[in-house]
């Protein structure tokens, strides 16, 4: 189906394998976001996209954690700070608003991994 199918869509799928993991904004800690942020790196690297120029930015933006959000950036050679994850108090998951269906791809499925680090650590830690 195509990415814009609201109930299919890889990005709602990833949101919903996120809430199948028990865990909420909140419950996360800064060494979860840094955890995303490498898991989406790694996916990054191995597809080189846009001419092998897309990158995670180091940085992560959080804004009155946990109460607030928290956004994941990313860089290539014609932007240098765009949304690759954001994740808000009230449950919403953001994924590259600014990505096609190709550019997307590393970014859902580093998420992916990283959920499974998630369930594989357990929800009472």
């Amino acid at each position: 189906m195509a990415e814009t199918d609201t109930y299919t869509s890889p990005r709602n799928t990833a949101r919903v394998r996120f809430a199948a993991t028990g865990k909420a904004f909140a419950d996360l800690s800064f060494e979860d976001l840094q955890s995303l942020r490498d898991h989406i790196a790694v996916e990054m690297e191995n597809v080189k996209l846009i001419d092998g120029t897309l990158k995670m930015n180091p940085r992560i933006k959080a804004v009155d954690w946990p109460n607030g959000w928290a956004a994941l950036t990313c860089r290539s050679r014609y932007f240098e700070d765009r949304e690759a994850v954001t994740f808000s108090h009230k449950t919403f998951v953001g994924f590259a608003g600014w990505a096609d269906a190709d550019n997307v791809k590393p970014i859902i499925t580093g998420f992916h991994a990283w959920c499974d680090t998630l369930t594989a650590r357990g929800t009472n830690d």
